[in-house]
């Protein structure tokens, strides 16, 4: 009786080591394909160019007044750093209100002020 277990266990032991060998080159064999596959796509990608955005002016007019929203930024600018030496202007929204004849700033945030159009 001792032949026939000595038999089944070189078998089981022939089938385990066996199996790791097939599935690593299964394993391996995968990411090159998907690699390949990524590179085919990268160079699709790299070979089309973006579209450029067309540059875009705006002019204002109310009744006898003539402006763009780049001098109304400088002025508002200029105006928070006359008016806040010594501090650094980070961001700045600004409301402009031709009726009024203003440009209303809000800088970092919390300083409010108001320069002439």
């Amino acid at each position: 009786m001792a032949p026939k277990k000595t038999a089944t266990t070189k078998t089981a032991t022939e089938k385990k080591t066996a199996a790791p060998k097939t599935t690593t080159k299964k394993k391996a064999a995968a990411p090159k394909a998907t690699t390949a596959t990524k590179a085919s796509t990268t160079k699709k990608t790299a070979t089309k160019k973006p579209a450029k955005e067309p540059k875009v002016k705006a002019v204002f007019q109310y009744q006898d007044l003539e402006f763009t929203e780049a001098s109304c930024v400088k002025k508002a600018q200029a105006g928070f750093k006359k008016a806040n030496k010594g501090v650094d202007l980070k961001d700045i929204s600004i409301y402009i209100k031709p009726e009024e004849g203003k440009i209303y700033y809000v800088a970092n945030g919390d300083i409010n002020g108001s320069v002439d159009l």
